[in-house]
């Protein structure tokens, strides 16, 4: 199972390739992905890498976000590939659901998932240009 977040920003091209990367190589068996989003998302270049790296195999995708587009978006898709739905932020004991996790699958997920936030938002506080004052 893959845990996914992206912050405000849509994944850099570097970001991305990382992700493919390790989506391609992992397990076979488990290609559960579960994804929240802050409004971030791959743009399409990016969804088609993903879809040609993993040779069109439809994975079951849970997208928590409170995009209403994304999740339109989302909803739309799932007409082809019933394994994809969105959720709202909150809900995440119903995407959890979705996918079919364990108790222990659950709490891991939960656990990743604010460690992700965490990171991606310090990076991107890292990051801010500092500001200065001229007068």
């Amino acid at each position: 199972m893959s845990v996914v977040f992206h912050g405000p920003n849509a994944p850099t091209n570097l970001e991305w390739q990382r992700y493919v990367t390790q989506a391609a190589a992992s397990d076979a068996r488990d290609k559960r992905v579960i994804i929240l989003s802050r409004g971030g998302s791959p743009d399409g270049p990016q969804r088609q890498l993903l879809m040609t790296a993993l040779r069109g195999r439809p994975s079951p995708v849970a997208l928590l976000t409170d995009k209403v587009l994304a999740r339109a978006a989302i909803a739309a898709m799932s007409l082809f590939n019933p394994s994809m739905k969105a959720f709202p932020t909150t809900g995440l004991k119903d995407a959890s659901e979705f996918l079919g996790l364990s108790p222990s699958e659950r709490e891991r997920v939960a656990q990743l998932l604010v460690v992700l936030e965490k990171e991606v938002t310090e990076a991107t506080v890292a990051e801010a240009p500092k500001r200065t004052e001229t007068r």
